[in-house]
Parts: C-alpha cells; sequence; structure tokens
C-alpha cells in the first residue's frame, strides 16, 4: 500500500493475522492506536509518519517486522510498544527512525 492517510480511528491500520504486507509513505494521526499488529509477521514498513495518537506503534504476539526511516512523535502513552513481540530468532527490526 503506499500513499495512505488514516485519522481519527480506533485503529489507523490495522494489521491482524496478516503477513508479508508492505506499507509506505503514509500518515497516521488522531487514532487511538496508530499502528497495530496482531499476531501479524513480516511486514515492511517504511517511511511513516505517525503522530498524536494515544498509542504510536504496537506490535502484540508479532515477529519479524521491520519499521525503518520513519516518524514517530507525539504519541500521548507510547510511541511503541512490544507485548510477546519477537524473540532473538525471529526478531522486530526498529531502526532509522525518529
Amino acid at each position: 500500500m503506499e500513499e495512505i492517510r488514516a485519522k481519527d480511528n480506533n485503529k489507523g491500520i490495522l494489521f491482524f493475522t496478516s503477513d508479508f504486507n508492505e506499507l509506505r509513505n503514509a500518515e497516521i494521526v488522531g487514532n487511538t492506536y496508530g499502528i497495530y499488529f496482531d499476531s501479524a509477521d513480516s511486514n515492511l514498513l517504511e517511511e511513516i509518519l505517525v503522530r498524536r495518537n494515544e498509542e504510536g506503534v504496537l506490535l502484540r504476539y508479532s515477529k519479524n517486522n521491520t519499521l525503518t526511516n520513519s516518524i514517530i512523535e507525539n504519541n500521548q502513552k507510547s510511541g511503541i510498544s512490544l507485548y510477546y513481540a519477537g524473540s532473538s530468532s525471529e526478531p522486530n527490526l526498529i531502526f532509522n527512525n525518529l
């Protein structure tokens, strides 16, 4: 998916048991959860703006995801939260973000 805007929803973008997706150039603003992963593996997100949500990015029971070259700012509770997410053999990669 490209050029996505998600605003004023419960979950801006939801990946629920959804694997091998790519999301680029998205703006996620003013949601309860900006991006919510639940049992979602091997997804790529890059150049994402996640701001002014209650929770920025939440990964729950999700592994082998990559979030890069993104801006995650001014979220009320947290920028990035991991709950039972990843392992040493299948980690989530989060790098080159602001």
